[in-house]
């Protein structure tokens, strides 16, 4: 019994030795998607922050697949030393292990949260041959044409394909989802008119609604977004309480010591108050978030349940 005392209170102590010593070696943010998208710009933000803060050159490592389930699942076996961190995505934290149940990693045991960073608001957008200029006249056309309409997405379990099936589940409307793999040519389907319709990102949208491409009818936020404030959303829209969007947040691998997660969490926070960081990611559509761990916790713990609902109800499954 004494053995193990000594050595419980000998882990402790180590642990406090490497807190008080951290960071002693660069840091590594893994982003789970590939470079250029707002994920990978607000991890080099940090980053570049991480840097400055920590004395050594902090680095971005992009590590794609499986809508950041390979990325995800590489930090979430990494060691628990603080060194190699995640920015990791809503899908794979909230939606990914309600349609694959062989994900490799728990959501919620395997990560210590540390800031939610940035939400990325989705609108609702349809080829201009739709004859719709509101989310209510999409709908009428929905119910009295069946089987006319078809979506896209960036693929199965991200949140351009829940957002829609929640928008479906809502009005009871048939639309048949068309995955693709990635937002880019999502968009360029809705464009060329291969599908009709999709809920996207404002940075893949606005380009082509600018140029009349595309018509953008609604917010997928429950209040209006500070990019574009002059869109109506869907709540507003007739659809009372419909909120989704995408969220990206900083983890750590789980076991990662308390004092090593305030430190960060303090820094990426700092980072995030940069007056001109702030305005670069809201002109890309992001609106900086920097939540407490424990604000973490509580959004993924209700956005799985929230998700969890739905695809029990809806009979959503991955194609």
């Amino acid at each position: 019994m004494w053995a193990r005392i000594v050595a419980v209170l000998f882990a402790l102590a180590a642990g406090i030795a490497q807190a008080q010593q951290y960071p002693a070696k660069p840091v590594r943010i893994v982003v789970p998607f590939p470079p250029g998208g707002p994920t990978d710009i607000a991890a080099r933000f940090v980053a570049n922050h991480f840097t400055k803060a920590f004395g050594h050159a902090a680095t971005v490592e992009n590590i794609s697949g499986a809508g950041g389930i390979v990325g995800s699942d590489r930090v979430a076996k990494s060691p628990p030393d603080g060194y190699t961190v995640l920015m990791g995505s809503s899908n794979a934290f909230s939606v990914a292990h309600l349609l694959y149940p062989n994900i490799p990693f728990d959501a919620l045991k395997d990560f210590a949260p540390i800031s939610i960073v940035i939400r990325t608001p989705n609108y609702l957008v349809v080829n201009p041959k739709v004859p719709a200029n509101t989310v209510q006249e999409l709908i009428a056309y929905a119910r009295k044409n069946p089987g006319k309409l078809n979506y896209s997405s960036a693929g199965a379990g991200t949140s351009t394909h829940m957002n829609m099936e929640l928008f479906k589940n809502m009005t009871g409307v048939f639309i048949l989802h068309i995955p693709y793999k990635g937002s880019a040519p999502s968009v360029a389907s809705v464009v060329a008119g291969e599908t009709q319709m999709a809920m996207e990102t404002g940075p893949a949208l606005i380009p082509h609604v600018k140029a009349g491409r595309l018509k953008m009818l609604a917010a997928t936020t429950i209040a209006r977004t500070r990019a574009l404030p002059q869109v109506p959303t869907v709540a507003e829209s007739g659809l009372k309480g419909f909120d989704a969007y995408t969220w990206f947040g900083m983890v750590a691998p789980a076991g990662v010591s308390r004092e090593i997660v305030q430190k960060l969490h303090a820094e990426t926070v700092k980072a995030l108050a940069v007056p001109d960081v702030r305005q670069k990611l809201e002109n890309l559509g992001a609106e900086v978030i920097a939540s407490t761990p424990e604000e973490f916790t509580a959004l993924q713990k209700s956005e799985i349940a929230k998700w969890a609902k739905l695809v029990k109800e809806a009979g959503i499954k991955a194609e």
